[in-house]
């Protein structure tokens, strides 16, 4: 038996396979600070990757400082364990 400690985020993943069949392939945070979307920042590509917030050699490699950047997939966030899933 393995524990759910992120109810939402499974949640989150088993409404999207349910709609497309597929998970989704990126994992981002349900708390999005952004304020002001528009056709280049939208709500689905908001979100830090919670991949890349973790501490260990947090900044270095392909992850962004700017959300949205790169279609949204490689925001780290504003520091490390920013977010609280990781």
């Amino acid at each position: 038996m393995i524990p759910t400690v992120n109810v939402d985020g499974l949640a989150f993943i088993e409404e999207s396979y349910n709609k497309n069949g597929t998970a989704p392939d990126k994992r981002t945070n349900m708390n999005i600070e952004t304020k002001v979307f528009n056709e280049d920042c939208t709500q689905t590509l908001a979100g830090v990757d919670l991949n890349r917030n973790y501490g260990f050699k947090f900044g270095e490699g392909a992850s962004s400082k700017v959300e949205c950047e790169n279609g949204g997939d490689t925001y780290r966030g504003p520091s490390a364990f920013s977010e609280k899933e990781t």
